[in-house]
């Protein structure tokens, strides 16, 4: 498991903002992420529980077949002391004068009990117990995959959340030395009051962005938190770390892709494995309806200290049990189990189904956040060229405030929509990933 973890963890992609973080602040990794948050998740660690526990009832199934050895023990006292103890042929050939009685002994025996025919009821829950215990494996299995792309999707929209609180700040203090200008400018009477007050508005305006995107950052903290099992996050806020950078191919083999997806699910598997689990428990219920044979094997000890007897024997019993009726119990009981595999059969198809456009709505996901990525970074060369045109013709009296304004508002919305587009990129790539649980071809 911990392997599988950490094979998925090397298929992440990038986004590479700055860190809001000082030197002196300890980095959480997405390593770090994952390792913590499988270690320590509440509801991984339940279904790694449920695991077990289905891996030692298949155990308990297998040794079924190798019967069973039990012992009793019993000391037994009458209130009437004429009771003739139990008879040894011995004491019957002795004659009716020499029989002794007792109120008190003590006896023991030691059985060995073994299933000689069911009618298939101990194969079939063998088999049952052991669909069970895969299904239970492949689901924790899948739920590993998922909480490895929440931890790294939250991851991603921090480092998003940090490259737009540093752009917001810098825009901020860019603002600030504007207006500081437009102040000399209007004491010199080169530029006019109204100047400062739209570039104090814009001040104002980036101050709320910086409050949004803090108090969003804040609410990744505690996502973040809850996915590692920690009760809350650290003061300040996660510190993250840059992440690799994605290798897509050509995204057009959307046939290979479901391929992969319908071999590798682990959700696939589990419902396989819970169709063939009641399929087996159907054939346990029809069983019921069988002869069962079991044979008894048994020594007994029979002892009394009053007369210092002693007697020790055993017996060998081959008992056949042939249910005759239960007024339609069992009928009813097998009709039930077979409906229930039906129900799993027909719920397999169904997630087959379901695979197939998940994966088709992932690499379509995939493929817009690629191309929106690349027309963000466009737009952001473009919107970078405009605000220092727009700079210099303000800056030479042949601008208005207004236009140099939008243009920066323009420049600051194209680095978020470009450091979002990169967080998106960096979501549908695992989520794709998550969704075939495999490498992207």
């Amino acid at each position: 498991m911990r392997r599988l973890l950490a094979a998925l963890a090397g298929a992440t992609l990038a986004i590479t903002p700055a860190s809001l973080s000082n030197a002196a602040e300890a980095v959480l990794t997405l390593d770090q992420a994952l390792a913590r948050a499988l270690a320590h998740h509440p509801a991984l660690g339940a279904l790694e529980a449920t695991a077990r526990s289905r891996s030692s009832g298949e155990q308990a199934e297998k040794r079924r077949r190798m019967g069973e050895v039990s012992a009793q023990a019993a000391f037994q006292r009458q209130s009437d002391d004429m009771l003739i103890r139990p008879m040894t042929r011995d004491l019957l050939a002795s004659g009716p004068e020499n029989m002794p009685f007792d109120d008190a002994y003590g006896s023991w025996s030691v059985g060995y009990h073994l299933p000689l025919y069911s009618g298939g009821a101990l194969a079939s829950a063998t088999r049952a117990a052991q669909q069970g215990a895969a299904a239970a494996r492949a689901g924790l299995l899948r739920a590993t995959a998922s909480l490895r792309h929440q931890v790294l999707a939250t991851y991603a929209g921090l480092l998003s959340l940090d490259g737009q609180i540093v752009a917001w700040e810098q825009e901020k203090q860019a603002l600030a030395s504007l207006l500081e200008h437009i102040r000399l400018g209007e004491q010199a009477g080169r530029l006019a009051h109204v100047d400062s007050l739209k570039a104090q508005v814009r001040i104002q305006e980036a101050q709320a962005r910086l409050a949004d995107l803090r108090g969003r950052r804040a609410s990744l903290d505690a996502r973040l938190a809850a996915l590692l099992g920690e009760e809350r996050p650290p003061a300040g806020g996660y510190v993250v770390a840059a992440i690799p950078a994605p290798e897509l191919g050509s995204l057009e083999n959307e046939e290979a892709l479901i391929a992969i997806a319908l071999t590798r699910r682990s959700d696939l598997r589990q419902a396989r494995h819970l169709e063939q689990e009641r399929q087996a428990e159907a054939q346990v219920a029809r069983a019921a309806r069988r002869p069962q044979v079991q044979l008894d094997a048994r020594l007994h000890g029979v002892h009394a200290a009053g007369y210092s007897f002693n007697d020790t024997y055993w017996t060998v019993a081959a008992t056949a049990s042939i249910p005759l009726s239960d007024m339609g119990r069992r009928r009813h009981l097998a009709e039930r189990r077979e409906h229930l595999a039906r129900a799993a059969a027909l719920n397999t198809r169904d997630l087959e189904g379901r695979i197939r456009a998940e994966v088709r709505s992932a690499l379509a996901a995939l493929r817009t956040a690629r191309a929106a990525l690349g027309a963000h970074r466009a737009a952001l060369e473009l919107a970078r060229e405009v605000a220092r045109l727009e700079q210099l013709k303000y800056d030479s009296g042949r601008g208005n405030i207004d236009d140099l304004l939008a243009a920066r508002a323009r420049l600051r919305g194209a680095e978020s929509n470009l450091l979002q587009a990169r967080n998106d990129l960096i979501v549908a790539a695992d989520d794709l990933r998550t969704t075939i649980e495999g490498e992207i071809p």
